[in-house]
């Protein structure tokens, strides 16, 4: 006979509801205006009707002496403030967790009052770091071939701090390539976004895809899909391989349909259809005309020297002339790429186009000069500018004391800046310059321009006071900027009267042993003397 025993289990859920708060620390930030403590003045900080910092001072000196804090949620933070001696000279910042001033109190040599319960709502952050788009596809891109690359945006869309300490790929093929960041990166909640450019760079055909991962925080990752269809370009799609001519250039009938692709973004606010490339060779500078007729499609063209101005492709900031149909540019000696598009997005056509040169006057002289040609009184500083003619490709700046102009301070440059900064020059002096332009076809020299400074004042000048005795004895310390070279130096005069005794040579002076005198101020002048 078996005995059976039946048990029976009884299992009780009990489901509670906890509510939950995040918790951070913020500090108060204790100053003296004046820098000997808070004269037995004290504050208390309260959260939620706790004291959390009782009876703090700052017992010396004039800070900051920083206390901190927890803060929930929702908290209400209040202070209390009990002044000792000269308590118009506290004051108290409160800062949250991301360092983000919340409230001050006793600013301006106001006495602190405290800070009301009911005024200061607690807040702890909660940074997130955000990647738009989420799935950036490159589309097509030439194999071996540059294209502007595409770009994730990397944003804060949390509240408090995001501090990225790691952007890297995961990408098994190793085809995709990021730009650097600077890390750790710290994005400031409501910043602006940070921008990672997404490049390819395989060397074979084919479909990829990688992913793109940024780190941040203590054990935060965000991520985002990239993709790219590689494909091997045909002559003349990409400027690695572009079709090669020599001026004159007419062909009829060129297309632009696969298997072209749309490569680059060309100057104007149209989109961009699908492209063809021309490269040729300048011996000399010309003015180069380019045509285009018979298009099914509204034309884009552009034009790009050998070195895309530091680029690596075609882009709208970098081309030496773009335009539609008629372009007229000159153009200096060397290699020149050509870029023929249209306005319908990723669409092919069909066109004529003629491209042909002829020979580039010689520059004509630099003009419009400043200061103007024989003005007096100049004041320093002085800055030079002018402008240049047609057809300038390089320019040589001159001046100097003497006529002509012959001290080079600028020599022969593509850098066409229209201006220079010659700083402070003898005051009373007469002075000469030029600014010679060329080309490969020729060399103009500018007139010889000249102007005459004026006499320079001293300037900004500053006055600090020291205490000797309180209340009762002090000393001034005065500092100017000085005035330009000829000088044998300066008077210096308080309320009207000379307090020198002898010529101050540099650009400092201590009036010493000052009665308190705060109605009327006392004024001070600053004199330079010239030896003219």
């Amino acid at each position: 006979m078996r005995n059976f025993t039946k048990v029976g289990l009884l299992m009780i859920f009990m489901l509670s509801s906890v509510m939950t708060f995040s918790q951070c620390d913020w500090k108060v930030v204790l100053y003296d205006q004046y820098g000997d403590g808070w004269n037995g003045g004290h504050m208390d900080v309260i959260v939620d009707g706790t004291v959390v910092l009782d009876d703090i001072t700052l017992p010396y000196g004039g800070g900051p002496l920083e206390f901190t804090f927890s803060v929930a949620d929702g908290a209400d933070v209040y202070t209390t403030y009990s002044p000792g001696s000269w308590a118009y000279e506290n004051t108290y910042y409160i800062y949250d967790a991301s360092d983000v001033e919340v409230a001050v109190d006793g600013a301006g040599y106001v006495q602190p009052s405290g800070i009301p319960s009911g005024t200061i709502t607690g807040y702890c952050p909660m940074p997130e770091l955000t990647i738009n788009p989420t799935i950036l596809d490159l589309g097509e891109w030439p194999v071996d071939g540059w294209q502007e690359a595409g770009y994730l945006e990397l944003y804060n869309s949390g509240t408090g701090n995001v501090v990225i300490d790691a952007s890297e790929l995961d990408d098994q093929d190793g085809v995709f390539s990021i730009t650097d960041l600077a890390l750790p990166l710290t994005l400031a909640q409501g910043g602006a976004p940070v921008s990672v450019g997404v490049s390819f760079n395989g060397s074979t055909a084919g479909a990829f895809t990688a992913t793109y991962v940024a780190s941040w925080g203590a054990k935060s990752v965000t991520t985002a899909a990239l993709s790219a269809t590689a494909y091997d370009p045909t002559t003349g799609d990409i400027v690695e391989d572009p079709f090669m001519v020599s001026l004159p250039v007419a062909e009829v009938g060129v297309s632009t349909a696969m298997p072209m692709r749309g490569n680059y973004i060309l100057p104007g606010t149209a989109t961009n259809g699908k492209d063809v490339v021309y490269k040729f060779d300048l011996a000399d500078d010309q003015e180069v005309v380019i045509g285009i007729t018979n298009a099914t499609e509204t034309a884009k063209v552009a034009i790009y020297g050998s070195d895309f101005g530091g680029e690596g492709g075609p882009m709208i900031a970098n081309a030496v002339a773009s335009g539609g149909t008629d372009i007229t540019a000159p153009l200096y000696m060397g290699s020149y790429y050509v870029v023929v598009s249209c306005e319908a997005d990723d669409a092919g056509m069909t066109f004529d186009i003629n491209i042909d040169g002829t020979t580039l006057p010689v520059p004509d002289k630099a003009f419009n000069p400043s200061p103007a040609d024989g003005e007096l009184n100049v004041t320093n500083p002085v800055t030079l500018s002018w402008e240049f003619a047609p057809n300038t490709y390089e320019y040589k700046l001159s001046y100097g004391t003497t006529y002509p102009a012959s001290d080079i301070l600028v020599d022969w440059t593509t850098d066409l800046a229209t201006s220079f900064d010659l700083g402070g020059l003898d005051p009373s002096m007469q002075y000469f310059w030029r600014v010679d332009v060329r080309n490969n076809n020729g060399t103009t020299d500018g007139d010889n321009w000249g102007f005459t400074t004026t006499i320079t004042p001293p300037s900004g000048l500053t006055a600090t006071v020291d205490e000797v005795d309180p209340m009762v004895q002090w000393n001034v310390n005065l500092a100017w900027t000085g005035s330009d070279k000829a000088l044998l130096g300066y008077n210096v005069y308080r309320d009207a009267v000379m307090v020198n005794a002898a010529l101050v040579t540099g650009t400092t002076y201590v009036d010493e042993d000052l009665a308190y005198n705060m109605n009327p101020c006392y004024e001070y002048t600053v004199e330079a003397v010239f030896d003219e």
